[in-house]
Protein backbone atom coordinates (compact mmCIF):
# COMPACT_ATOMS: atom_id res chain seq x y z
CA UNK A 1 0.00 0.00 0.00
CA UNK A 2 1.30 3.57 -0.85
CA UNK A 3 0.48 6.54 0.91
CA UNK A 4 2.14 9.88 -0.22
CA UNK A 5 5.82 8.24 -0.45
CA UNK A 6 4.86 5.52 2.57
CA UNK A 7 4.48 1.85 1.95
CA UNK A 8 2.50 0.11 4.73
CA UNK A 9 4.20 -3.45 4.71
CA UNK A 10 2.41 -6.38 6.84
CA UNK A 11 6.15 -8.19 7.03
CA UNK A 12 9.20 -7.54 9.18
CA UNK A 13 12.12 -5.79 7.58
CA UNK A 14 14.50 -8.77 7.67
CA UNK A 15 11.99 -10.57 5.51
CA UNK A 16 11.27 -8.19 2.62
CA UNK A 17 13.16 -8.55 -0.57
CA UNK A 18 15.17 -5.46 -1.28
CA UNK A 19 13.17 -4.03 -4.06
CA UNK A 20 16.13 -3.12 -5.97
CA UNK A 21 17.99 0.21 -7.38
CA UNK A 22 18.70 2.83 -5.93
CA UNK A 23 15.84 2.70 -3.73
CA UNK A 24 17.15 2.41 0.04
CA UNK A 25 14.59 1.44 2.63
CA UNK A 26 14.66 2.70 6.09
CA UNK A 27 12.29 2.14 9.38
CA UNK A 28 11.02 5.56 9.50
CA UNK A 29 8.36 5.22 12.76
CA UNK A 30 8.88 2.90 15.39
CA UNK A 31 5.47 3.74 17.78
CA UNK A 32 3.56 0.97 15.17
CA UNK A 33 2.82 -2.33 16.21
CA UNK A 34 5.56 -5.12 15.71
CA UNK A 35 3.35 -6.48 12.47
CA UNK A 36 3.07 -3.34 10.43
CA UNK A 37 6.68 -1.79 9.42
CA UNK A 38 6.72 1.55 7.48
CA UNK A 39 9.28 1.65 4.60
CA UNK A 40 10.28 4.66 2.83
CA UNK A 41 12.17 4.97 -0.57
CA UNK A 42 14.61 7.25 -0.86
CA UNK A 43 13.80 9.77 -4.23
CA UNK A 44 14.09 13.35 -4.41
CA UNK A 45 10.78 13.74 -6.37
CA UNK A 46 9.40 11.80 -3.00
CA UNK A 47 11.34 13.81 -0.58
CA UNK A 48 10.19 17.45 -1.98
CA UNK A 49 6.80 16.49 -2.24
CA UNK A 50 6.46 14.52 1.21
CA UNK A 51 5.80 16.73 4.05
CA UNK A 52 6.23 13.81 6.77
CA UNK A 53 8.93 13.71 9.35
CA UNK A 54 12.57 13.02 7.35
CA UNK A 55 14.06 9.46 8.00
CA UNK A 56 15.56 8.95 11.27
CA UNK A 57 19.05 8.65 12.16
CA UNK A 58 19.64 4.75 13.21
CA UNK A 59 21.96 6.08 15.93
CA UNK A 60 19.27 7.69 17.19
CA UNK A 61 17.40 4.78 16.98
CA UNK A 62 19.84 2.58 19.09
CA UNK A 63 19.57 5.83 21.83
CA UNK A 64 15.69 6.18 22.36
CA UNK A 65 15.22 1.95 22.90
CA UNK A 66 16.71 1.86 26.80
CA UNK A 67 14.41 5.47 26.85
CA UNK A 68 11.47 4.06 26.07
CA UNK A 69 12.34 1.21 27.89
CA UNK A 70 13.00 3.96 30.92
CA UNK A 71 9.99 5.45 29.66
CA UNK A 72 7.80 2.17 29.84
CA UNK A 73 9.29 1.23 33.40
CA UNK A 74 8.38 4.91 34.85
CA UNK A 75 4.79 4.26 33.34
CA UNK A 76 4.43 1.00 34.98
CA UNK A 77 5.39 2.87 38.34
CA UNK A 78 2.73 5.80 37.75
CA UNK A 79 -0.15 3.33 37.20
CA UNK A 80 1.20 1.43 40.22
CA UNK A 81 1.09 4.52 42.45
CA UNK A 82 -2.55 5.91 40.69
CA UNK A 83 -3.82 2.53 41.72
CA UNK A 84 -2.69 3.17 45.17
CA UNK A 85 -4.10 6.40 45.03
CA UNK A 86 -7.32 5.31 44.15
CA UNK A 87 -7.22 2.39 46.58
CA UNK A 88 -7.27 5.33 49.48
CA UNK A 89 -9.34 7.72 47.73
CA UNK A 90 -11.79 4.78 48.18
CA UNK A 91 -10.51 4.09 51.88
CA UNK A 92 -11.08 7.87 52.75
CA UNK A 93 -14.22 7.85 51.51
CA UNK A 94 -15.54 4.91 53.48
CA UNK A 95 -13.96 6.48 56.60
CA UNK A 96 -15.72 9.72 55.59
CA UNK A 97 -19.09 8.20 55.28
CA UNK A 98 -18.19 6.26 58.77
CA UNK A 99 -17.40 8.99 60.14
CA UNK A 100 -20.98 10.73 59.41
CA UNK A 101 -22.19 7.68 60.54
CA UNK A 102 -20.97 7.73 63.93
CA UNK A 103 -21.42 11.26 64.37
CA UNK A 104 -25.33 10.69 63.63
CA UNK A 105 -24.99 8.11 66.56
CA UNK A 106 -23.12 10.18 69.08
CA UNK A 107 -25.82 13.35 68.56
CA UNK A 108 -28.80 11.02 68.99
CA UNK A 109 -27.17 8.94 71.93
CA UNK A 110 -26.24 12.58 73.55
CA UNK A 111 -30.29 13.67 73.16
CA UNK A 112 -30.95 10.12 75.09
CA UNK A 113 -28.41 10.64 77.61
CA UNK A 114 -29.83 14.78 77.75
CA UNK A 115 -33.14 12.91 78.06
CA UNK A 116 -32.47 10.62 80.57
CA UNK A 117 -30.98 13.31 82.62
CA UNK A 118 -34.00 15.33 82.81
CA UNK A 119 -36.15 12.17 83.54
CA UNK A 120 -33.63 11.58 86.62
CA UNK A 121 -33.75 15.30 87.48
CA UNK A 122 -37.68 15.10 87.75
CA UNK A 123 -37.71 12.04 89.96
CA UNK A 124 -38.09 13.73 93.28
CA UNK A 125 -40.58 16.04 92.22
CA UNK A 126 -42.88 12.82 90.21
CA UNK A 127 -41.64 10.83 93.98
CA UNK A 128 -43.83 14.12 95.89
CA UNK A 129 -46.66 14.14 93.63
CA UNK A 130 -47.07 10.24 93.54
CA UNK A 131 -46.88 10.42 97.67
CA UNK A 132 -49.79 13.25 96.86
CA UNK A 133 -51.61 11.48 95.12
CA UNK A 134 -51.61 8.57 97.23
CA UNK A 135 -52.85 10.40 99.76
CA UNK A 136 -55.68 12.13 97.93
CA UNK A 137 -56.79 8.39 97.17
CA UNK A 138 -56.28 7.29 100.72
CA UNK A 139 -58.76 10.24 101.83
CA UNK A 140 -61.17 9.54 98.60
CA UNK A 141 -61.89 5.85 99.36
CA UNK A 142 -62.32 6.53 103.22
CA UNK A 143 -64.87 8.72 102.35
CA UNK A 144 -66.21 6.47 100.41
CA UNK A 145 -66.36 3.98 103.20
CA UNK A 146 -68.50 6.25 104.65
CA UNK A 147 -71.96 7.03 104.87
CA UNK A 148 -73.36 9.07 102.17
CA UNK A 149 -74.91 11.56 104.75
CA UNK A 150 -72.11 14.89 104.85
CA UNK A 151 -72.53 17.43 107.45
CA UNK A 152 -71.19 20.59 106.33
CA UNK A 153 -69.07 22.27 108.55
CA UNK A 154 -67.61 19.00 110.94
CA UNK A 155 -64.51 18.29 110.33
CA UNK A 156 -62.84 14.74 109.50
CA UNK A 157 -62.81 11.84 112.42
CA UNK A 158 -65.09 14.24 114.73
CA UNK A 159 -66.92 10.63 115.43
CA UNK A 160 -64.57 9.11 116.85
CA UNK A 161 -65.04 5.55 117.47
CA UNK A 162 -68.04 5.63 118.41
CA UNK A 163 -69.86 6.66 114.85
CA UNK A 164 -73.70 6.26 115.97
CA UNK A 165 -73.38 7.90 119.09
CA UNK A 166 -71.50 10.65 117.35
CA UNK A 167 -74.63 11.13 114.53
CA UNK A 168 -77.69 11.14 117.87
CA UNK A 169 -75.78 13.32 119.69
CA UNK A 170 -75.42 15.57 115.94
CA UNK A 171 -78.68 15.81 114.97
CA UNK A 172 -80.44 16.24 118.60
CA UNK A 173 -77.86 19.24 118.46
CA UNK A 174 -78.46 20.87 115.16
CA UNK A 175 -82.41 20.23 115.67
CA UNK A 176 -82.36 21.74 119.34
CA UNK A 177 -84.28 18.92 121.12
CA UNK A 178 -83.53 16.08 123.60
CA UNK A 179 -82.29 12.92 121.84
CA UNK A 180 -84.69 10.84 124.05
CA UNK A 181 -87.50 12.88 122.66
CA UNK A 182 -86.32 11.92 119.35
CA UNK A 183 -85.76 8.65 119.37
CA UNK A 184 -83.79 8.32 116.70
CA UNK A 185 -81.97 5.21 115.60
CA UNK A 186 -79.51 5.80 113.09
CA UNK A 187 -77.57 2.51 111.19
CA UNK A 188 -74.81 3.64 109.23
CA UNK A 189 -73.18 0.94 106.95
CA UNK A 190 -69.99 1.53 105.14
CA UNK A 191 -69.58 0.85 101.44
CA UNK A 192 -67.20 -1.12 100.57
CA UNK A 193 -64.98 -1.19 97.59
Amino acid sequence: MLLRGWILSPVPLEERPDPGGDAKREIVRQTLPPTAVLLRYRNPWWRRRSLLAPPADPCSADATDPILQEITAVGRHLEAIDLKISDLSAASTSIRADRAHFQVTVTDLDQRHTTVEDDIAAMPLQDTERQFLRAKITDLEDRSRRDNVHFFGTLEHKEGSDAKAFLKNFLASSTKSKPAKLSLRPDLKARTP
